[in-house]
């Protein structure tokens, strides 16, 4: 049996929910670990050579881990806290340290798959900027909510240069009556994913990204307007959760791809 190994958060409520729904299937073997368990792991070891990657993981609970017993990798580790030293600068360089070495490890891991999309930026910061994926969202082609800039009415017997006159960012009004979809690979789950199809399908092209969670927020108007995406889902049914176990399973399961070295 092949075997699944997924990272998390040790508060993340979505590990052991889907780790319970994978192992009542039974058609993968699911190991979690949390970033507790890596922060304290006393051997981890990767080898780089020029045909592969070899990779070795010992936990203090004395589980083991390495690119010959795993077969898949999903990733739902985000931003990461070490921990604190007496002085802040040593704690960012930590932290700094930390992200590298565990994206390093994310990106070169082998003959193991990693399921779900990893950026270095992923691990760094908690959000990207907002109106940035607006702007990704409206490019592909979903509704987005109307923005706009209110300018400031100058001082009386004072006009300031256009470019130097200031500004806020105004947006519709949006009522608060949320929805989401999940885009896998092969199925958009959530009850929007015949009307917007479309245009998430192209914003996974665009991000070059299989796995991820559109975002929905109702106008006053009665009108849906795509809000916010991430790659990091956050199942909010038991359809969506089905959903992304279907997916692990079949990325899992899936034919190793060996890239063919171009001939001279």
């Amino acid at each position: 049996m092949k075997t699944l190994l997924i990272l998390g958060h040790l508060h993340d409520a979505t590990l052991p929910a889907l780790a319970r729904l994978l192992r009542e299937r039974g058609a993968v073997r699911v190991e979690c670990l949390t970033d507790a368990d890596l922060i304290a792991a006393p051997d981890w070891r990767v080898q780089l050579t020029n045909d592969t990657t070899d990779w070795q993981l010992t936990l203090a609970d004395g589980r083991h881990f390495s690119a010959q017993t795993t077969d898949a990798l999903y990733n739902r580790l985000g931003y990461l806290t070490p921990l604190p030293f007496a002085s802040a600068t040593d704690t960012a360089y930590a932290q700094a340290e930390w992200h590298a070495l565990l994206a390093g490890w994310l990106q070169n891991l082998g003959p193991t798959r990693r399921l779900g999309t990893l950026f270095p930026t992923t691990l760094a910061v908690g959000t990207a900027n907002p109106l940035l994926r607006v702007r990704q969202l409206a490019l592909a082609g979903l509704p987005v909510a109307d923005l706009w800039v209110t300018a400031t009415p100058p001082k009386q017997g004072f006009t300031a240069p256009a470019a130097s006159t200031a500004g806020q960012w105004r947006q519709e009004t949006l009522n608060h009556q949320y929805n989401s979809v999940l885009a896998t690979r092969q199925t958009l789950t959530g009850a929007l994913a015949r009307v917007f199809r479309t245009g998430i399908r192209q914003l996974q092209a665009q991000l070059d990204c299989e796995l991820l969670q559109v975002h929905f927020c109702q106008s006053v108007s009665g009108h849906w307007k795509a809000t916010n995406y991430q790659t990091l889902v956050q199942p909010g049914s038991e359809a969506e959760l089905a959903a992304l176990a279907t997916y692990l399973i079949e990325r899992t399961h899936a034919p190793a791809t060996h890239l063919t070295p171009a001939l001279p």
